[in-house]
């Protein structure tokens, strides 16, 4: 099986969308990790793929910040898959 689409939009969710809420960038870090967790796990997933609408933009779905920054997600996951 391929996820091709999952995350959670971090702060400020863009405009239209705020009525399906927002998490913080540490509970998208923390979030995404734990799915990623959960997929390898279920030995039935063979790729996932995280949601991104363009790099750089300000719908919060996004790794980076619109400055170019990383959030706290893209640092995590790198690290769980440095180490797993």
């Amino acid at each position: 099986m391929w996820i091709t689409e999952f995350g959670w939009e971090s702060d400020n969710p863009a405009p239209g969308y705020a009525e399906y809420g927002s998490v913080t960038e540490q509970e998208q870090a923390d979030r995404t990790v734990e799915a990623l967790k959960i997929f390898r796990s279920s030995g039935k997933v063979a790729a996932a793929y995280s949601f991104l609408y363009s790099a750089n933009d300000d719908w919060n779905f996004n790794w980076l910040r619109p400055d170019g920054r990383e959030k706290p997600v893209a640092k995590e996951v790198h690290d769980y898959l440095a180490t797993s």
